[in-house]
């Protein structure tokens, strides 16, 4: 019985409730999540804003302050693997500014993820959208471990700029059209 309660409450969780029990579930909204997405992109709005007066949405700070949100953001997986080196964040503080940088690209989800990012500040004048969440998830994994990607013309050219698709070896494409060929 047990067993059976948790397999359903793991479906649940992956799926979201079905539709008659949802009127049953108090507070309970389909379309939460969302949220996280849209709090996002106001959040990364709200930072090129401050930051766009010192110049630190693009260029070399620029770059450094994607790289340190990189870890920052990924604060648990680094203590997690400090803790299973035995290592405390000092570590870290004593890579320096360039060490820390050749960390955050020794990995390379975590590279490109903050290059996406960066370049979505830097490049781009048009506000920040809860789907730029999905799309920097998503392509960061994609660069990183498929051999083809396709995706929007403006995500193709950030991951061209930032040699991402050089560095991972992966076709970029921002025309369905053209996979095809690429497929022979």
């Amino acid at each position: 019985m047990e067993r059976g309660l948790s397999t359903a409450r793991e479906w649940w969780l992956l799926v979201g409730a079905p539709p008659e029990a949802e009127s049953q579930i108090e507070g309970y909204d389909p379309k939460a999540h969302l949220q996280v997405a849209e709090r996002f992109a106001s959040e990364q709005e709200a930072l090129r804003t401050r930051r766009k007066p010192q110049g630190g949405h693009r260029g070399e700070l620029g770059a450094r302050i994607a790289k340190a949100e990189a870890i920052l953001e990924n604060e648990e997986a680094f203590n997690d693997a400090l803790t299973r080196a035995q290592l405390d964040w000092r570590a870290i503080y004593a890579l320096g500014r360039a060490g820390m940088s050749k960390l955050v690209e020794a990995i390379p989800t975590l590279h490109a993820a903050a290059e996406l990012r960066r370049l979505r500040h830097a490049t781009s004048q048009k506000a920040w959208e809860a789907s730029d969440l999905a799309d920097i998830a998503a392509l960061s994994g994609a660069i990183v471990y498929c051999d083809i990607v396709v995706t929007e013309r403006q995500w193709a050219a950030r991951l061209k700029q930032a040699k991402l698709d050089t560095a991972n070896d992966t076709v970029v494409l921002a025309d369905l059209t053209d996979l095809p060929q690429r497929l022979l």
